[in-house]
């Protein structure tokens, strides 16, 4: 008896790497914000890295975001956001220090580690 093979259909709005590689051509071609802001979802920016073509998905995205911020939320603790062209977080994890949240970001993108910028102060 042979065995069965499935698939499985991702879902049509994912971004795959092909789209990744395109979406990063486009945006070496536009016109970046210079500026981040000193707060991103209620906390002060600590460290941020733009998302471009030194940057390659781990996984399958639901969106290509622009760039990752790191920040203090009082009281609350250390938050990675990734984030829309504006640095509106879409998505958001909580972490126990800096440490931890870069190493979240890079089990989420190859070549992270080596592009952050620590924010203005």
């Amino acid at each position: 008896m042979s065995p069965v093979i499935r698939q499985v259909a991702l879902h049509p709005g994912l971004v795959r790497r092909p789209q990744w590689k395109a979406a990063m051509e486009d945006r070496q071609a536009m016109d970046r914000r210079p500026n981040i802001p000193t707060i991103i979802g209620g906390g002060r920016v600590l460290h941020y890295t733009r998302l471009d073509e030194r940057h390659v998905p781990r996984t399958t995205a639901a969106m290509v975001p622009y760039g990752l911020a790191i920040c203090e939320v009082e009281g609350s603790g250390i938050f990675l956001f990734t984030c829309e062209d504006d640095w509106m977080p879409v998505f958001d994890s909580w972490h126990g220090s800096v440490a931890e949240a870069k190493r979240q970001a890079a089990c989420e993108f190859e070549g992270v580690e080596s592009t952050w910028e620590q924010a203005p102060a």
